[in-house]
This record gives C-alpha cells, structure tokens and sequence, in this order.
C-alpha cells in the first residue's frame, strides 16, 4: 500500500528537512506533492529576499577586496553614490608587495566574525588573489552568506575566477568556489571576444533597469560553467558561459560578473557605454537584494550629477585656497556652500527614499547654485590680484617709459654725441 505526506505547519518544518506523516495516499495527492516539492527545490527570485541594509542608514555596506582603484577606479564610482557605504580594501598582487597587502588587510578587514556580519552586507571579491583570503575568512566569508544573510560577489579576470596572469592562488577548489560560488571556474582559461552578451531573463529585475542593446562587446570572459541550481541572466551568446548569474544560497545569496569593473575586459563598456556607472551601482543593489531602480534615464542622469558635483566641489575648494594665499576671505563662499550641503543632503534623503525624480530635482538646484558660487569665487580671485595687477601694469609701465627716455635721448636727440672736429691734415 502507498502513503503520502499529510500537511504540516511551516513553523514547524527546519530548513531542508522533511518530516512526513504517513496514512494511505491516492495518485492525486501524491502529484500534488511532487509539485510541492518540485517548487521548494526552485531557487527563488532574487528579489524575494529580505534586503541587507544599515538599519540606522538605509545604505548598503559594500566590504569591496582587490581592484578598488586600479584602471578605471569602480571604487570611486561606490563613493560617489549616498546608498553606498564602502569599505575599500586596496589588495593587488602585482602592483603591492607583500607586507603592503598583508597591512591593508589590517587596516581596512573587519577585526573579526562578529563585526563582519554586524556591520557589512556585502562581500565584493574584486580581482583579489585566491592567495590573500585565508581559509579562515573563507569560512568567515561562507558561514556569513549561509547563515546571516550576507552578501557574496566576485568580478574580474586575471586574479578572479580561474585566474591567470601573476595569481599566487587559485580558486578552484577552495571553500569560496565548492561552496559559495554559482559556478564552477577553470584555472587559466578564458572565452576570448568580442563578445556581446545574450540576455537570458528579460524580466528580472536588473536586466530589466539597464539598455543591454546599446552595450558595446567585452574583449573577454573568464570561463565558468553553472552549478545545477543557478539563475544565470545572461551569456555570452555562443557557447553558454555565464555572464552574469547568482543563486540563493541558505540566508543569503552569490552572485557574479564574469569579467572585470576595472576597464581591461570590460574596455569598450567603460568607454563607449554610457550606462557604466549604473550598471556597477545596479549591480551591487541586487546584490544586496535591494530594490534595482525601473528608469535608466533618469538614474543615469542623478548618477552624472554625483560625479559632476564632485568636480565642481574640488574645483571650488582648489579655488578658495588659491584665493586665500593673497589674503582673501572666502566666508562667503564657505556659507554658500553650507546651504548647498543642507541641499545636497535633503537630495540624498529623497534618493535614499526612492524619489528619484524629486531628488534629481534637487540635484539640480544644487548643482545651479555651486555654478553661482564658482562666479563668485571667480570675482573673489580678481579682488584679490587686483593690486597684483596694478603692481605689474606700473612695472612694466615704467620701465617701458625708462627706456622710452633712453631710447629717444641716445638715438634722436643724440645727447652723448659730439660733432667731429677738423683734423690737421684737412
């Protein structure tokens, strides 16, 4: 005689364990629970997790390991944005020694489990050698994913993945890559370009915040292949190799970009897509599982303002300074800038709140208003230099009358000159 699988309370049921209560089944109610079983064993959207965020904040704390200011900077791009909070952590192989990777992992890593899965929501291991993350922040890494719900991303070439160029360490096999990683990697092999990815869901969240068709060719990939269970959203066209993929994974989830952030692989997308910066920032809000913003225009045209506003604010500051060596004041410049913070916060608090269209709003105005303090910083620079410049108008103005005198005294009048006298002989 067969049986089935009686209801039971979900509160009751630990996760992956079942706990069946046995009684005569028919053939309908065993399909019924085949297809209940077949639907926990689907991996859930990405979307349908529980954001990791500041509790206090609202923004997202990125613990980003390896190419943070290498290339292109993405690290700056992060800083730049007021949903991110990042912890840099500067770990390149071939550029720094070892004592100097050995120190900024002392400076800038959490100091322990506790603080890593208290105050980080994302781990973003870029382009850092497999060599740099021990086993035990392996397991750190690992039981915070599983466990607390945190975070995992990998992105890069040569020291991501299967790795190549100077790698110390490979990945293959270690905890990160059996564990952790949607996808298996391949030690030193990569799928050469160009290469124009395919996406493969159309609706997901990310896919759906970013214009793909207008992406130019990556140069190349690293070759992985999917684990049984991974979402992979696109490929590279050809041969299947995921480009981008994640899965859900205990409390958290992990995720990858097959290439780099930092230009090399990725040349042409920094370059000739002007949707960079927001793929960089979408990708690490869905990361995080937080929400990726719908409307690509207006997210690209708040992102442009980040970066914008920071110019103007070095330019603005490298001016004031200039203007204090002549003994200037620039209090009015330094109070104008105190409302344009006021406003830039009140900004960032809409942009926090997802009002995107108010906040650019506000953008705007700010950057109005730091255009106007740059007029009058302008003329603060000329007040300034102004008696530098009476000073230089009198020197040359008088030595030009100098040799004015001189010139007309020597050769019209011919003061210094004396008629030749009649010789004896003449």
């Amino acid at each position: 005689m067969g049986y089935e699988v009686e209801d039971v309370p979900v509160s009751a049921v630990k996760p992956a364990v079942f706990m069946p209560c046995v009684r005569p089944y028919s053939s309908r109610t065993r399909s019924l629970a085949l297809v209940c079983l077949l639907v926990l064993l689907v991996p859930s959207p990405c979307t349908a997790r529980t954001p990791r965020l500041d509790p206090e904040t609202g923004r997202l704390r990125i613990l980003y390991i390896g190419t943070a200011f290498w290339g292109t900077s993405p690290g700056r791009i992060l800083l730049l944005d007021p949903k991110v909070d990042p912890t840099l952590v500067p770990i390149i192989t071939v550029w720094y020694t070892d004592e100097e990777n050995a120190r900024y992992m002392r400076l800038y890593m959490p100091k322990n489990y506790d603080d890593l899965v208290e105050n980080k929501d994302l781990i973003h291991l870029a382009g850092v050698d497999a060599a740099m993350i021990t086993p035990r922040w392996q397991n750190d890494f690992t039981r915070a994913v599983t466990e607390e719900g945190l975070s995992l991303l990998m992105t890069d070439g040569h020291r991501g993945f299967g790795g190549a160029s100077a790698q110390k360490g490979e990945w293959k096999g270690t905890r990160i890559e059996q564990e952790v990683l949607p996808v298996y990697v391949y030690t030193g092999e990569f799928v050469e370009g160009p290469i124009m990815i395919r996406v493969l869901a159309s609706d997901d969240p990310l896919m759906r915040s970013l214009p793909w068709g207008t992406a130019p060719p990556l140069n190349s990939l690293n070759k992985l292949t999917a684990k049984e269970g991974a979402i992979v959203l696109a490929d590279d066209g050809k041969k299947g190799y995921p480009v981008l993929a994640y899965w859900d994974l205990g409390q958290g989830m992990s995720m990858i970009f097959a290439t780099d952030l930092h230009g090399y692989y990725s040349e042409r997308w920094v370059k000739e897509w002007g949707y960079w910066h927001d793929f960089v920032l979408n990708l690490e809000y869905y990361s995080c599982g937080v929400d990726v913003p719908t409307d690509p225009e207006i997210m690209h045209l708040i992102r442009n303002s980040f970066s914008e506003y920071a110019q103007r604010v070095a330019l603005l500051r490298d001016m004031m300074g200039f203007i204090e060596k002549f003994g200037a004041s620039t209090a009015p410049i330094e109070e104008g800038m105190s409302t344009v913070q006021d406003e830039r916060a009140e900004g960032d608090g809409l942009y926090l709140e997802q009002s995107y269209q108010e906040a650019l709003d506000h953008y705007a105005s700010v950057l109005k208003a730091m255009r106007g303090l740059e007029l009058k910083a302008l003329k603060l620079k000329d007040n300034a230099l102004w008696w530098i410049y009476v000073s230089e108008w009198l020197a040359v103005s008088g030595v030009l009358m100098i040799c004015g005198v001189a010139l007309w005294a020597l050769m019209v009048q011919r003061k210094l000159y004396r008629e030749i006298a009649t010789t004896r002989t003449g």
